[in-house]
């Protein structure tokens, strides 16, 4: 019997297909015969998952490979998040909910975006009537006083805010609703509960040239 934390023993080498040729135990966890594999045990060939990958340019930073002799054919890239310095773009959140608005705050603060938020939509109307430049703006559907769509209308109409891409939030996610805010110019509709992975995805597309 091989003890635990041994070298492996004839029996075992032979059961596995052990090549210790094949596979030394490297200290940097890189294979030197093959830098595009990360080791960290000795792995028998073709009886582990596929070996890890190194990504261009970034020695050390592994991930997902499709392994040797594999084919690469309809293997999706990982995506990554734009990385921009913190604080650079800002955005107005206005959504009188407050459960979902420290959600959003936490979320996109922990992004690095500074944030200008709105509790109610005369106050959202205020500030996109206002000189403060936004980068893009997170209006909620229904809110006090103004409308998202009403508050998308009016942004339109406003010279300096023709541009501004708006994501609608809404509870509701009536056709109705949806198709005239699109006809308003709405970047994205989302309904409540969102996924903060997806809203922050969308988010990066809308500003992927700022």
């Amino acid at each position: 019997m091989d003890e635990v934390g041994s070298a492996p023993g004839p029996t075992a080498k032979k059961r596995a297909g052990w090549d210790p040729e094949s596979y030394p135990a490297p200290a940097s966890g890189v294979n030197p015969r093959n830098p595009a594999q990360c080791l960290t045990l000795h792995h028998p060939r073709n009886r582990f998952p596929p070996a890890c990958r190194v990504r261009a340019g970034r020695p050390g930073n592994p991930v997902a490979g499709p392994g040797p002799g594999r084919s690469t054919k309809g293997v999706r890239p990982m995506t990554q998040r734009r990385l921009r310095p913190a604080g650079s773009l800002r955005l107005l959140v206005a959504e009188d909910e407050p459960h979902i608005r420290r959600i959003l705050i936490t979320l996109l603060e922990a992004s690095g975006f500074q944030l200008t938020v709105a509790h109610d939509g005369l106050r959202a109307q205020a500030l996109l009537e206002g000189e403060e430049p936004f980068d893009l703006a997170l209006l909620d559907l229904l809110m006090p006083g103004r409308t998202g769509l009403e508050l998308l209308h009016t942004a339109r109409n406003l010279p300096h805010r023709q541009e501004l891409p708006v994501i609608i939030l809404t509870a509701k996610g009536q056709d109705v609703d949806r198709r005239r805010a699109f006809e308003l110019g709405a970047a994205d509709f989302m309904t409540k509960p969102f996924s903060p992975k997806k809203l922050l995805g969308r988010v990066d597309e809308l500003l992927a040239d700022r």
